[in-house]
């Protein structure tokens, strides 16, 4: 899964401004609501004029950033003779086909295209900073992406805040966390599944919370035959999401806790989004070999025990070597 937050796209803006500095714009204009903010980090490094493109087809008037100084101020945007109009991507062009269809000729001669990312052609863009193929995601959607439909969520430290030690006493104090708690992120496609390290006790509760705030989920995979302690014991909140996440074909796990977010990426070889740390987890899948000795192996570890018992005890040993001798000649007789 490519990933990139806001840190990484002021980045690749930064990076690529010499192949805009000299171009001579004197408008930035963002295409709603992705465009937005990057044509707002163009328009402050270049220190020009910037505006959305509802206020280019209507001309609104520019609004003025206190009292800074900008080069070349404009007041309308009908003044501009070159604008550079922005988007945060580009995939077919469809999108950037219907906005360019609502522009005056006059205004689509002054203006040229910059997508900060692309997934593969670049054909009506005049500018492209960087390629980022596909499956992509980026930090200003990925709460409102079509993958969230195809996606495992962690409840606590997710969808809503984690529940304090006072909070998380397995008891009275915790049901009310449950029913009170506050929330985080809540997604606006609907969730595949929620898997949550909960006690499938508290269903009911969770149940009633997700409908109280409006979240919309098809699964709530919760944990059961463990007790509170048991749990904490054993660790078992990663890997219990890890099993969920790898059986079926989900394309996306979002959870909050960095070092679970790691390891469930790890057991499953797919990818974690990291509410907490804000990154993604593309980690190589580990292959865990269960430990089922062989009947050899058994053999071979009661030789060894036999051999510490009887050590220095001659007697011992004539008496105990011949039922072994016996185990093991039937053991090659069987099954070699």
């Amino acid at each position: 899964m490519n990933y990139r937050s806001y840190s990484d796209m002021s980045n690749t803006i930064r990076n690529h401004l010499p192949q805009i500095t000299d171009q001579g714009f004197d408008l930035i204009v963002g295409i709603p609501r992705s465009g937005i903010l990057p044509a707002y980090m163009i328009a402050l490094n270049l220190n020009i004029s910037v505006c959305s493109l509802n206020d280019l087809i209507n001309n609104n008037l520019i609004k003025r950033d206190g009292g800074r100084y900008i080069n070349r101020e404009l007041t309308y945007p009908s003044e501009a003779t070159k604008i550079l109009l922005v988007d945060d991507s580009y995939d077919s062009g469809n999108s950037l086909r219907r906005n360019l269809r609502i522009l005056s000729q006059e205004l689509r001669d002054k203006i040229k295209i910059l997508a900060v990312y692309y997934a593969s052609s670049t054909e009506q863009l005049d500018f492209g900073l960087e390629q980022c193929t596909h499956p992509r995601i980026f930090e200003w959607n990925i709460f409102h992406h079509q993958f969230v439909s195809t996606s495992c969520f962690d409840m606590d430290g997710v969808i809503c805040k984690d529940p304090t030690d006072e909070e998380n006493d397995d008891g009275e104090n915790y049901e009310n966390f449950i029913l009170n708690a506050q929330p985080k992120f809540i997604p606006t496609y609907i969730i595949k599944t929620i898997v949550t390290s909960r006690l499938s006790k508290y269903r009911n509760l969770t149940e009633q919370w997700l409908s109280n705030h409006g979240v919309k989920y098809e699964n709530l995979v919760m944990l059961s035959g463990y007790t509170a302690k048991e749990r904490a014991k054993l660790g078992l909140h990663a890997s219990f999401k890890a099993a969920e996440y790898e059986k079926s074909d989900y394309n996306l796990f979002f959870e909050s806790n960095p070092s679970q977010a790691k390891e469930i990426s790890k057991l499953t070889g797919k990818p974690v989004y990291c509410v907490d740390t804000n990154e993604m987890f593309n980690e190589s899948k580990v292959e865990i070999k269960e430990n089922n000795p062989t009947i050899e192996d058994q053999l071979g570890s009661i030789k060894r025990k036999f051999r510490n018992v009887v050590s220095g005890n001659h007697i011992l040993y004539m008496v105990l070597k011949y039922p072994y001798r016996i185990a093991r000649f039937f053991y090659h007789r069987i099954f070699r």
